[in-house]
């Protein structure tokens, strides 16, 4: 039998502080008034990416964040990052570094940055995609979502007007174009805004490409929805001519 290691959106693969007066506490420093994060998240954002994908060398990184949040120095924003993941949650190192060793990757951090950056977190195991037939064959029971390409999307908003979820950052959301009548809420955040999804209607989820919006479905499916996944996302849907808002 494959040894069945579950991803799942319910947390996060370190312990993270939940608010600027505990990532203040964990840094050393005191809380002090500090500019709405929320009117700001599409400046911090595109900052957050190239520190993230290593475009943007700390100290600068640092001088960018102070500027933006406000009310701090560069000094203590960076003192406030770092402080900021608290620690793995029990069990998550081991199961880390397996998949690290399967997978090929070189150090942990490498692997827990690009499994947060997709959303694949609570990690309880794992397992290589290339056993699911011996997991089939074992009689294990699994779930499938069902996929419409974006000609066959657009045809069942017309026909059944369903809920249409869009599960990329807010920055794509407002940036990149999006179906009319979207609703965004990012997949990273889906698990704790559950009660905004009808029941009572079929959701059409997609993200850019395809694969956040497959794993928001399972999410989804889970919890009694029926959902359909775009396939392709919104570059297929742009792609294929499809009504796109701007």
């Amino acid at each position: 039998m494959p040894r069945l290691v579950v991803f799942d959106l319910g947390g996060v693969v370190v312990r993270i502080c939940r608010g600027w007066d505990e990532a203040c506490a964990a840094a050393g420093i005191d809380a002090r008034p500090l500019r709405d994060p929320r009117s700001h998240g599409h400046l911090i954002a595109p900052v957050v990416h190239a520190h993230q994908r290593g475009a943007m060398e700390c100290d600068r990184y640092a001088a960018e964040l102070a500027s933006i949040v406000g009310g701090v120095t560069a000094q203590e924003a960076r003192r406030v990052h770092d402080a900021w993941i608290l620690g793995d949650y029990p069990g998550i190192a081991q199961a880390i570094d397996e998949f690290m060793e399967a997978r090929g990757y070189s150090n942990r951090s490498e692997a827990i940055r690009d499994l947060v950056r997709i959303g694949l977190d609570r990690i309880e195991g794992w397992y290589d995609a290339r056993e699911m037939d011996a997991v089939r064959a074992s009689g294990a029971a699994l779930e499938s979502t069902e996929e419409l390409t974006p000609a066959e999307a657009n045809a069942l908003i017309e026909r059944e007007r369903p809920f249409v979820l869009d599960v990329r950052r807010a920055t794509e959301h407002a940036a990149d174009g999006r179906v009319e009548g979207a609703h965004n809420i990012a997949h990273t955040r889906l698990a704790t805004r559950l009660a905004e999804i009808p029941k009572d209607r079929t959701v059409l989820v997609h993200c850019r490409g395809g694969i956040r919006s497959a794993r928001s479905c399972a999410l989804l499916q889970r919890q009694g929805h029926r959902v359909v996944n775009l396939a392709g996302g919104m570059l297929a849907w742009q792609k294929s001519g499809q009504p796109t808002q701007m």
